[in-house]
């Protein structure tokens, strides 16, 4: 029944991208400004890089293949092979949550990630490669996880960030010959900066001016403010343990304090893609910047999402290494931009332990409503 229930959401997915597909037949968003054109160029036998590509074309050198194999040279295709690429994203969670049907659910219509499954874009084939790395890691395959970790890294550079995570979760597991298991991850992150090395050190490779590499704490305070609106029905059933906590360890709640003082003086909102109006995360953006209300609201939320995290029990100890190296990738990028989250969000739905069934069916029903208003935005105004 398990696996007649993922077919049907396969299925399904394919369905509705194939409507989408059908009325959008040119690029969308950001489609156009890197990736879109890249892939067209591979499907076309041109090798050129474009100027606005920011990460190693091997997404689009893969998607591209595909194409120019097939001769499938339009968007719609473009769209198609995406999705049968990253589909695989389900069944690699579902092996990775120990075969909860319920939370796979969940992930598929994951509200922020749902409209990308039919757009050309990295994050998801970043997210697959993520994932199934780390699906190899639980299975002890070292190497061969190594090897997808090292094609996430040439999707996207930050990855380096979750390769150096795995080798940190594997401490907890071997003991024994510890380096001799992470000699794999060890030489794909040497590769990687070889290649950069190549690229005279640029973490991103085009438009570099708007991708400065740096500490911006603005991200993680967005990512906690995302967070509370994800998991709400979840953090809501949890604020009486959460007030019983902070009442025995009354220390943190001077420590909330100062992060709320901190966020509302320093959040700010300066990154030029940032001011585009249309996309949801920025009409937030500009509201917690202009207007004073929501500011106190944005920031109460914040702390909110703070103290829920800090009661939150995972599986096993290891599984705690996800806040700090959350924290360290969401804090390179200026721009703000919930697309970044997705591992970090994947890795949290992964460890986090069963709620009630009432309240994980909720959550379901939850993630299909925003989803459902996500799709039509997109479908109808072009914006996510």
């Amino acid at each position: 029944m398990k696996i007649i229930i993922l077919i049907f959401l396969l299925f399904f997915l394919i369905g509705i991208s194939e409507w989408l597909l059908s009325i959008n037949k040119s690029f969308l968003m950001d489609e156009n400004t890197g990736n879109g054109d890249q892939v067209d160029n591979f499907a076309k036998g041109k090798y050129e890089i474009v100027d606005t590509l920011t990460m190693p074309p091997t997404y689009h050198l893969i998607v591209g293949s595909i194409a120019r194999t097939f001769n499938l040279k339009n968007v719609i295709w473009y769209r198609l092979i995406n999705l049968f690429l990253v589909i695989w994203i389900i069944p690699t969670f579902y092996y990775l949550c120990e075969k909860n049907i319920l939370r796979t659910l969940q992930f598929s219509i994951f509200p922020i990630m749902f409209p990308f499954y039919i757009l050309v874009y990295t994050d998801l084939f970043s997210l697959l490669m993520i994932l199934l790395s780390f699906l190899l890691l639980t299975k002890k395959r070292y190497y061969l996880s190594a090897f997808t970790g090292t094609i996430a890294m040439f999707t996207r550079q930050d990855n380096i960030i979750w390769i150096l995570f795995f080798c940190s979760y594997i401490f907890f597991i071997e003991k024994k010959d510890y380096f001799r298991k992470i000699y794999g991850y060890i030489m794909s992150i040497i590769l990687i900066l070889s290649y950069l090395i190549l690229y005279r050190g640029k973490l991103v490779l085009g438009d570099n001016i708007q991708h400065p590499i740096m500490f911006h704490h603005n991200n993680i305070w967005f990512f906690l403010f995302v967070f509370f609106l994800i998991f709400f029905p979840i953090i809501i059933t949890h604020l009486k343990e959460i007030k019983n906590y902070l009442i025995i360890y009354k220390d943190y709640i001077a420590i909330l304090l100062i992060i709320m003082i901190f966020v509302f003086i320093n959040f700010t909102n300066r990154h030029f893609y940032n001011q585009e109006k249309g996309f949801w995360f920025n009409e937030i953006l500009l509201l917690a910047n202009n207007n004073i209300i929501f500011k106190i609201i944005f920031v109460l939320i914040i702390a909110t999402s703070i103290a829920y995290l800090l009661t939150v029990r995972f599986k096993s100890l290891k599984e705690y290494l996800i806040y700090p190296f959350s924290i360290i990738f969401l804090s390179i990028s200026l721009l703000i931009e919930p697309r970044y989250y997705f591992i970090t969000f994947s890795f949290f739905m992964i460890f986090r332990k069963e709620e009630k069934k009432e309240i994980e069916k909720f959550l379901l029903i939850y993630y299909s409503i925003i989803s459902i208003f996500f799709f039509l935005r997109l479908l109808f105004f072009d914006k996510f």
